[in-house]
This record gives structure tokens, sequence and C-alpha cells, in this order.
């Protein structure tokens, strides 16, 4: 297998072979790891601050190539650098874009747009709140309702996390909620795409069972389940909120009846009955709606408990059909090869010497070397039934169990992210911030915020950027080589190596030397 690269292409490229050379004309995953890496990267290292770094450090050694190629430095490490740089560059400049989003750096938020939120409390209620904080030594969180102390008719916020999250009590409440669900969108799509670029080894192998019994029962499998889960995350986002209104035809009486999510998964494969709606038939006792109990586990949108079933039975339909498809279309295949062969096979007899001889008719129908049924990936002709079953049945179990592991799997995206932004916060508040209360003394507290800095610099440097930085490379690439590229990639091919006279001719002085 031979794969052209530049400079630019050789770092992803090398990603690719370090798992396997691809096999001669399957699809090769590094363009689009070009793109899919560094993203997964900066979701685990998203901060502006240490993206900026990251991103002038490659940016140093892309300008300099040519004087450090000529300098010829031989440490070991410095080539490891050196060699990835594009590919440091890049994930500088995606963990910039996802500081934007998060609205993180160096564990600080930046009002750029103006937050959503103000405090709803007069002057007097504020007064009185400071006064009592003051008089117990404790302190007083104040709650902001989202219906007042929200600005409804700016939208919300334009670009990333609203930056009023950075100082909220429950901060890690909302955004491990959010980083979650993301992760979980990102990992979904990254393994549906994984398994439409299938689709292209089985048309370009002209291999027309893989796509009926792999390609497509494997994407309805996906889809009917954890396609389905995306779908309700989004439309949670998107419509059900603080506020009472009709959602989907259906009272909502408020953020207390939000669907769950994660139990309403578990419902759908028990096909455990639910009631439709939020509340009780618009009765109303003194004023009030009456909610059905347990309001969150009801059905919230019309005909949920029939569409999920459906769900549900076309994804077992789909487990069947991707364990014995390719083993019956090999009996199949068998069978017709065996009928062809007989049909070619002519018996002459002669009588007076009672002597007979079986001779093929030359037609080449029983030789005639037809694609089997795997194609690019399937069934060959020196394979037995109990090869092909054993084969589909391993890949039909590590498919079905790994769409819930590789889901699962793709949850390091918010768990690093979490730590990323835990540890910076650490760094800012129990290092950083405490030189700046150091003295009263002008002078003294200058000085020691000179030299705190610099030990605050040399930790964010050495911990949160090369330390987590690699944490969170490595991460990417066990989600690339693993969940992404284990839908489509088999990686056992061979590199292309030119014919050299030179070379063959040194390994024949070498071997006669020995």
């Amino acid at each position: 297998t031979y794969n052209k690269t530049n400079k630019f292409t050789a770092v992803f490229q090398s990603i690719v072979d370090s798992y396997g050379v691809a096999s001669y004309l399957e699809v090769n995953p590094a363009p689009y790891t070009i793109i899919t890496f560094p993203f997964l990267f900066s979701c685990m290292f998203g901060d502006l601050g240490h993206g900026i770094l990251m991103f002038f450090a490659g940016l140093y050694l892309v300008l300099r190539e040519k004087n450090l190629i000529a300098r010829n430095i031989k440490d070991e490490i410095f080539g490891m650098f050196f060699g990835g740089r594009y590919i440091i560059l890049l994930m500088g400049l995606f963990s910039i874009h996802a500081g934007f989003i998060y609205n993180d750096m160096f564990a600080k938020a930046f009002n750029i747009f103006g937050s959503r939120w103000y405090n709803p409390y007069n002057e007097t209620q504020t007064a009185q709140w400071i006064h009592d904080e003051e008089a117990t030594k404790r302190e007083i969180m104040i709650e902001f309702n989202p219906i007042p102390a929200y600005q409804h008719s700016m939208g919300p916020y334009p670009f990333g996390v609203d930056p009023v999250w950075n100082v909220a009590e429950n901060r890690l409440n909302f955004l491990n909620s959010m980083k979650m669900k993301l992760s979980v969108i990102l990992g979904i799509g990254q393994m549906a795409f994984g398994v439409v670029l299938s689709l292209q080894n089985h048309r370009f192998f002209k291999s027309k069972i893989d796509i009926f019994t792999v390609f497509i029962p494997q994407l309805l499998f996906l889809g009917c389940i954890f396609m389905y889960l995306c779908l309700q995350i989004i439309l949670k986002w998107l419509f059900f909120w603080v506020e009472e209104k009709w959602i989907f035809g259906q009272h909502y009486p408020g953020s207390h009846c939000a669907p769950s999510l994660l139990i309403g998964l578990i419902n759908m494969f028990m096909f455990k009955s639910r009631e439709p709606g939020f509340i009780v038939n618009e009765t109303r006792v003194g004023g009030n709606l009456v909610e059905l109990e347990g309001c969150y586990l009801t059905q919230w949108y019309p005909g949920q408990s029939i569409v999920e079933a459906i769900l549900v039975l076309i994804a077992v339909i789909c487990v069947p059909i991707m364990l014995f498809g390719k083993p019956i279309a090999f009996i199949m295949e068998q069978k017709k090869h065996k009928e062809a062969h007989a049909e070619n096979i002519t018996v002459r007899a002669n009588v007076l010497s009672e002597e007979t001889e079986i001779v093929a008719n030359g037609n080449g129908k029983a030789e005639a070397g037809e694609h089997s049924p795997g194609g690019g990936g399937g069934a060959h002709h020196g394979e037995n039934f109990g090869d092909v079953m054993v084969h589909q049945a391993i890949h039909t179990i590590e498919y079905v169990l790994g769409c819930v592991s590789h889901t699962a799997s793709y949850l390091r995206l918010w768990a690093l992210s979490l730590a990323h932004a835990q540890l910076s916060e650490v760094l800012w508040h129990m290092v950083l911030s405490n030189s700046f209360n150091a003295s009263h003394n002008l002078i003294v507290g200058g000085i020691a915020i000179y030299i705190v800095f610099f030990i605050f610099a040399i930790l964010t440097f050495s911990i949160l950027v090369l330390m987590e930085g690699l944490s969170a490379f490595l991460h990417a690439l066990r989600l690339h080589w693993v969940e992404f590229q284990s839908k489509f990639y088999l990686g056992l091919g061979h590199p292309f190596l030119p014919f050299s006279f030179k070379d063959q001719l040194s390994k024949v002085e070498l071997t006669s030397s020995n």
C-alpha cells in the first residue's frame, strides 16, 4: 500500500499507519483524521490561554523548520515535537476555538457580548443580604430564577457559554451536563461517519452482500438506539424550558417535568407503558393544573411508545441479519457453484469396451471465479462455512457490544475537559490569586506577584500544556484507533517498498558476510 503524503499530511498518515497500514485499496482514514483528531483533542483541552501557548509553539516550529532542519538536531524528544509540528499547530488552533466555546481562559471567563442574566433584586434586598453576610460571617447565595433573571428578549449568548456561569455556585452541574451530552453526540456522530465510510469499501470491492447484511443493519442498529438518543438530547435542549407552555401539542408545566432521557431509554427497552403528556386532562384544583405523578417519566411527544417500540424491534432484527446474513449467502453461493459444476460435466461411455470417462464441457462456468459473497472482506472460496460463521459471530458481537462501550468511551471528552478546567482553576486560585493579597505594601506586593507569576507560568506550561496535552493526545489517539477506525478500517496491509538494486545488494552482502 502506498499513500502519497507531504510534510503536512505525513504526521497524520503516520498516526494511522501506527495502528495498521491500510489494506490494498481500502479507504484511508488519514484525510479525515486531519480534522477530527485536533477537534477531539480540543474538546478535552478546551482553554483559550493554553491553546494560544500551544499554537505559538507549533507556529514557531513551522516558521523555523528550514533553519531547524539545517541545524540537524539529534535530540530524540525534540525530533518527536518537530515531526509533529503541524499537528501541534492545529491542536492549538482548535483548542482556541474550544476555549471560546467553553468561555474559558486560564480558569476565567470573558464577557464579550454581555451576559443574558441580570440581578432581578433591588438595592434594598441586596444591601440587607450583604449586612446579614457580614453579621453572620457566612456566605449567602443568591438564587436567580430564570424567568425574571434571564433576558428572553435578547436570546441566548451568541457564541459559547454565558460568562455568568463562571461565578455560579452550580457551575459544575451545568457544565458537566452540557459536556457529557456533547461528548455523546460527537462520539455517536463520528461512529456513524465510520460506518458510512465502510460503504465506500463495500462499493469499491463490488460486495453487495456486505452492503445488505453488514452496512445497512449496522447503520440501522446505531440509528434506532443511539442516534435517536442524540435527537432526544437536541430536542430537550431546544424545547424544554422553565416556563409553562405547550410542547408537541401537550401542556408542559415546567422544568420539574422535563423528560429524563436516561430512564426513558431504559423504559424504551423494557416496553414499559407510560402515561401520555404531563398533566391529568387539563384538570385544575384551586386554579392549578394537576400533574401526573412522575411527570418526567411520561411520554413527552404523541405516539412515543409506538415509535420507540418500532425502533427497538428494528434494532433487534438487525442483529440476526448481521449474524446469519453472510453465512446464508455463503451457503447459497456454494450451492450455486456446485450446481454449475454438475451441469458442466459429461459422461461418455463406450458400449463395446464397457469403458466410461467424465469430461468437462469447457465453457468455464464452473471455474469462472465469480465474486465471493464477501467481496472485499467476506467469504472466499478457500473458506468453509464454519470459518464464515465464526467470523460473523465475532464481528456481530463486537459491533453490538461496541456500540455501547464505544459510546461510553467518548465520555472521556467530558472527563478530561473537566479535569483540565479544575486543574487550571486550582493553579489560578491556589497559586496566582494568593499573590494579589500577599502584602498591602505596593513594592512587596509587586515583587510577590512577579515571583509567583513565574511559578504559575512554569506550572501552567509543564503540567497543563505539556502533561495534560500529552494525556489528551493519547486519548484522542485511542478514540481514532479503536472507536472510529474499527467501523471500517482493517489495516492489514504492508507498506509499499520500491525495488532497489542497492538495497538488495546490501542485503546479499550482509548475508554473505554472516
